[in-house]
């Protein structure tokens, strides 16, 4: 039995992932929520599959969208595709707790990769293009 199994969360948590090689989610949407204990409202990543929860953005996973899409503008990211996987090295306060991270994979290589992602829906155009997503 597993511990992690009776601690339901309304977002994703690293258990929820792989830690290799993760998977590719497209990306549905944003929007702010407002955390318990914190004061300010914090960016949340909605994905088309369903099957896995919204994922909250920390500062780290925020800047590995910002260098993969070459923008800061949400409207700019819909619709694309990123890696998630669990990172064991990950810390907080001091301490390795591990934790999901971002990735940007081209085209090229998310096909290599995850031949079973479908990379040419919710507005994605087709072709063998080197954009992240």
């Amino acid at each position: 039995m597993d511990l992690n199994d009776f601690s339901e969360s309304r977002y994703l948590k690293k258990t929820d992932v792989p830690e290799h090689p993760g998977v590719v989610l497209q990306i549905d949407r944003f929007e702010a929520v407002q955390l318990e204990g914190d004061e300010r409202k914090s960016p949340v990543l909605h994905f088309v599959d369903v099957n896995y929860k919204p994922m909250v953005i920390n500062a780290t996973n925020r800047a590995k969208l910002e260098n993969a899409f070459k923008s800061s503008d949400t409207s700019d990211m819909e619709g694309k595709f990123i890696g998630v996987y669990c990172d064991p090295e990950v810390m907080y306060a001091g301490k390795v707790v591990g934790g999901l991270r971002l990735r940007s994979l081209s085209r090229t290589e998310a096909e290599k990769y995850y031949p079973s992602v479908n990379v040419a829906s919710k507005g994605k155009p087709e072709g063998d293009d080197d954009v992240p997503f």
